[in-house]
């Protein structure tokens, strides 16, 4: 097709720089034009028909890579959806982990873990509150602490087990 435009053309502008030819507007073509013309006449068809048939196939094309596309947004979504689940659900399980866990802290700070008894940083915590109350219902309050002298010897004589039986008796 490039071929024959530039031969057209070659044709029609000039012939050794004599200047531009003009075709007649009436009559018939000059030979090498009309040959040339027959050629374009054969083709132009066949290359509408391509151009066709290629822009056809663009517009599948890009049906398929926006449908494509569509699926790949709506999967990234559910996959955003789902993560954004469990994530939730992660945190849920380690904020409630970390309240008991806490919680057996604060157990283990006001009390001592042998015997359960309220140690001097529980007994300093509660005393306020206990010494309140007490004034409110008017009943008396009564605060026991108990030294047990030579409890080594004891614990010495019957190992740390007793001496942890007769603490938490």
């Amino acid at each position: 097709l490039g071929r024959v435009a530039a031969s057209i053309h070659s044709t029609l502008h000039g012939t050794g720089g004599q200047g531009q030819q003009r075709l007649p507007l009436t009559g018939t073509l000059p030979p090498a034009l009309a040959e040339q013309a027959e050629t374009l006449e054969q083709l132009v068809p066949r290359l509408n028909a391509m151009a066709r048939a290629r822009t056809a196939q663009a517009a599948r094309d890009a049906d398929a890579f926006l449908s494509l596309s569509r699926t790949a947004v709506i999967g990234f979504a559910v996959m955003t959806a789902v993560l954004a689940a469990v994530l939730s659900s992660l945190t849920l399980r380690a904020l409630e982990a970390n309240r008991e866990l806490l919680s057996r802290l604060e157990q283990n700070a006001l009390k001592d873990p042998l015997t359960g008894i309220v140690n001097r940083r529980g007994l300093d915590e509660a005393l306020p509150h206990e010494r309140a109350r007490a004034e409110r219902s008017g009943e008396p309050l009564t605060v026991v602490m108990i030294d047990l002298d030579h409890f080594k010897r004891y614990n010495d004589r019957q190992g740390h087990a007793g001496g942890d039986a007769l603490l938490r008796a």
